[in-house]
């Protein structure tokens, strides 16, 4: 593309579309040209490395017969323009003024459509004039005097909607266009490129699967389990402590540790009908709340935390504690000082993995119903409804729009990669600080 171009592309859109014009503007400047095409010279330009800066900030302008200043100068320096096409826009003052003005430049073979509502050329049919999504700068050519002339235009489009090309192939289309390279050419050779979408972990939940993020969920993911982690860990070391090492041995610690040995078995949905009678219709607990999920999650978390306890705490050697009692240590003193920091790496690799098992859960935060749509995470906090990792993906798996196959498959690979990750921290604290007797 020429040097002197600011911007590779002026977006025009009514405030109406401002989702598509948002979709479109990331999609643009995070595509990724491939690199064995970076540099051809076409008609129209350099290829560049990059389709970046786009220009798509405006309000809508207020009242006056000509384009500010700044949209004037800012079509100017544009390469490309590309005209999200509706019946909002069709009937946008600016929308029209923007398009007429690009054309005034002797650019009219650089302007590019995305139909996203309506139907191209509706005006031409007897009631269905509402459904025009070409504005009328854009269905006729420029005459004499930069004036629209009666000679129709055939504006370039690319069709974003489920019918048409989809949004995949209409950025595609328009990408093509503006680097003057073919659509097909670009589909046959391979050159698509297929850069990290960052925005999987920046962006909220949305309704359109391109602007569909999972930042909401492991926010709430990540509150759910700090509950969790609160709850579970203090209470489950200190009854594995008591259990093993200070309650007397009869009837009720037996009954005890035979409860907590089936309460490891019982599946998780129980627990979810649990927090759901309890926590919520008994106790007033907001539903949808981390606060809840990770007392749910805590309840089921403890079993295995007490398990892995006790079985680091019989791992330590009993001389150590004849040692400490030798010396004149109390029996508190011996557990706090000497037996719990040697059974510490057990301990931890008993909490990590049932945090792990806690991240994975999906029924019982389904039964709590913490599956809330969140398009913002401004203001999660514990007590706000959340969605975590697991129940965004059922969300999105039990969703009819098929944009949202690739982002399920995306947030099941990063839910895996936290498993993954979490067990292998539990393997290499449990090597790093194990002892041999």
């Amino acid at each position: 593309m020429a040097e002197n171009y600011k911007y590779r592309a002026f977006i025009s859109y009514s405030h109406k579309d401002e989702k598509w014009a948002t979709w479109l503007h990331k999609s643009l400047e995070t595509y990724k040209i491939p690199k064995n095409i970076v540099g051809r010279e076409t008609h129209m330009g350099e290829i560049p490395a990059r389709l970046m800066p786009v220009f798509r900030d405006r309000d809508e302008l207020p009242s006056a017969t000509n384009l500010g200043e700044l949209l004037t100068q800012s079509l100017t320096d544009s390469a490309t323009q590309i005209v999200i096409c509706s019946p909002a826009a069709a009937q946008s003052h600016w929308v029209n003024e923007e398009i007429l003005t690009y054309k005034r430049l002797g650019r009219s073979n650089r302007i590019f459509c995305l139909i996203v509502d309506g139907e191209p050329w509706a005006s031409n049919k007897p009631g269905q004039e509402d459904q025009e999504c070409f504005p009328h700068a854009l269905r006729h050519e420029m005459g004499e005097g930069g004036e629209l002339s009666n000679l129709q235009a055939e504006p370039i489009a690319a069709d974003a909607r489920l019918e048409g090309d989809g949004k995949a192939n209409a950025r595609l289309k328009l990408i093509s266009g503006m680097l003057g390279v073919g659509f097909d050419n670009l589909k046959q050779r391979g050159l698509l490129a297929t850069p990290f979408t960052w925005e999987l972990f920046s962006n909220a939940d949305s309704r359109y699967p391109e602007l569909a993020g999972l930042a909401g969920a492991l926010s709430g993911s990540f509150y759910a389990l700090l509950v969790c982690f609160l709850l579970s860990f203090p209470i489950g070391i200190a009854a594995a402590v008591y259990l093993e090492e200070f309650a007397p041995k009869n009837k009720w610690t037996d009954l005890i540790e035979v409860n907590i040995n089936n309460l490891a078995a019982v599946p998780s949905v129980v627990f979810g009908l649990l927090g759901l009678a309890v926590f919520i219709n008994a106790f007033g607990l907001p539903r949808s709340a981390p606060l809840v999920g990770g007392m749910v999650l805590a309840l089921m978390t403890l079993p295995t935390i007490i398990v892995a306890t006790r079985a680091a705490l019989k791992g330590v050697p009993p001389s150590i504690r004849e040692a400490a009692l030798g010396v004149g240590a109390s029996k508190h003193q011996v557990m706090l000082h000497h037996v719990i920091p040697l059974a510490l790496p057990g301990i931890l690799t008993g909490t990590i993995i049932g945090l792990a098992q806690a991240l994975g859960e999906t029924a019982p935060l389904l039964l709590i119903g913490m599956n809330a749509f969140i398009p913002s995470i401004e203001n999660m906090g514990l007590t706000q409804p959340a969605m975590a990792l697991p129940t965004q993906i059922f969300s999105w798996a039990d969703s009819p729009e098929r944009g949202f196959v690739s982002r399920t498959s995306a947030a099941i690979i990063v839910l895996l990669c936290f498993l993954v990750i979490m067990n292998m921290l539990a393997v290499y604290l449990r090597r790093k600080f194990e002892r041999k007797w």
